[in-house]
């Protein structure tokens, strides 16, 4: 009676990032000087928009037997950046 398509694409981790070119980083007196911008679970594609693809929440088997166990943790998103020096 219940059918979910089940399957989901998720973007997990995400890096950007750009190394200035030698010749500007030694003009700031740098040896390298790189920027980067990262993300964790970013974005979800699912057919299934009232729970997480990956919860564990029904047993894999989607019944509705400890659908409000409060079990089910939202799926944290992260956004990050950042910059690496070498002196």
């Amino acid at each position: 009676m219940y059918l979910f398509d089940g399957k989901y694409l998720r973007v997990k981790n995400v890096q950007l990032g750009y190394t200035l070119p030698a010749t500007w980083s030694k003009k700031l007196g740098l040896q390298k000087l790189r920027a980067y911008v990262s993300g964790q679970n970013v974005l979800t594609f699912s057919g299934v928009k009232f729970i997480d693809p990956e919860s564990t929440e029904f047993n894999n088997n989607l019944s509705a037997n400890g659908a409000n166990s409060a079990r089910a943790y939202p799926t944290p998103i992260y956004y990050g950046f950042g910059l690496d020096v070498t002196l």
